[in-house]
């Protein structure tokens, strides 16, 4: 079993079900990890499932947890043990937050030193908090989030200017008087997860070359990477390193100097429509009732005794290979005709 597989199962296991759901579900299960790193006693539920993953899944459980980083000298799974601790850190991380919160807002609430949150009203602690720009309207973190994530993932953009009326290239205020504010980037990287932030960034930067006028900024196809290119350049030359792609600024696809983008289309699709037709032949090739009849048909008054060439006296595995090498060859043929040249090897040495 992958060890990414395994520590899903046993987290999982940690975890528990219960009738809950939503957030409420999300502390509980925080709860339960949190208390098993602590090394305290689990419940009779998470016991159970935890013997039962044993019994079925053949994962051998320890009563102590060890640091396996020190011996783990393959690369891959050193590599996959990397992304579950990084994964399960970054949801310990969150959930932490989102407790310290919780544990905030009770307190303020208790000692009445907390302040109203201008969307869900609910009174919050004053370092949860994140105001306006201009006019200092507060919102929680969590409402900040709700609203910037709906903006960017659900609308994908950061919606109407007030003022201008046009696409806003930040996101502005949503208090119910209209403001026309928008959000310091400290407020927004205190409410926004990484991904999020991220995200809005990328947001923020396609509307702002667009409201530019910019025509000149190409995308490389392959990682994303966007610069300027001077009008007369084709050839989109990526320069991360770990790319390097080579684009058509017109078309997007591999760069096809000297057709143009129409002519490599049609260039693409008669390279593709005569790839699949040596498929096709190469399939069909080794079809038993085609293999013994173009084997017999080579072999003139065969005595089958002493003949090395038939079915009957050969490698089925060797005949299948030759009579579909000879249909290939056979329909690549026919496709040059169209100026197409297909690799009939290539295609035979490539895993089924």
């Amino acid at each position: 079993m992958h060890y990414a597989v395994a520590h899903d199962k046993i987290l999982r296991a940690v975890k528990g079900t219960t009738s809950q759901a939503g957030e409420e579900l999300e502390d509980t299960q925080y709860q339960r990890v949190s208390n098993s790193f602590a090394r305290r006693q689990m419940s009779q539920q998470q016991i159970e499932e935890l013997e039962q993953l044993a019994n079925t899944s053949n994962v051998v459980l320890k009563t102590h947890r060890r640091n396996y980083q020190s011996f783990v000298t393959d690369a891959i799974l050193a590599e996959e043990v990397n992304f579950v601790e990084t994964k399960l850190s970054t949801w310990m991380a969150s959930m932490e937050k989102r407790a310290n919160r919780a544990q905030n807002k009770k307190n303020a609430q208790a000692t009445h030193t907390g302040m109203e949150c201008c969307c869900c009203f609910d009174e919050v602690a004053v370092e949860d908090m994140v105001s306006c720009r201009d006019e200092g309207h507060l919102f929680c973190v969590d409402c900040l989030k709700s609203f910037a994530e709906t903006q960017i993932f659900g609308m994908g953009n950061l919606g109407i200017d007030k003022e201008t009326k046009k696409r806003s290239l930040e996101l502005k205020c949503f208090h119910s008087d209209g403001c026309a504010s928008g959000f310091g980037r400290s407020g927004l990287e205190k409410a926004l997860p990484k991904r999020s932030l991220e995200k809005y960034d990328e947001v923020q930067f396609i509307l702002s070359v667009e409201v530019a006028g910019l025509d000149d900024i190409v995308s490389c196809p392959n990682c994303g990477y966007q610069a300027a290119l001077q009008p007369s350049q084709r050839v989109f030359k990526c320069p991360v390193i770990d790319c390097l792609y080579e684009s058509c600024r017109e078309c997007g696809e591999a760069a096809h100097i000297p057709l143009r983008c129409d002519e490599n289309k049609k260039t693409d699709e008669k390279e593709t429509k005569g790839r699949l037709a040596v498929e096709e032949a190469i399939s069909e090739g080794k079809k038993p009732d085609q293999v013994l009849a173009a084997l017999l048909s080579e072999v003139a008054l065969c005595r089958h005794i002493d003949c090395k060439g038939c079915p009957l006296y050969t490698n089925g595995e060797e005949d299948d290979a030759r009579a579909m090498r000879k249909a290939g060859l056979k329909a690549a043929n026919e496709v040059r005709k169209d100026d197409v040249n297909i690799d009939v090897e290539n295609i035979l040495k490539a895993p089924p």
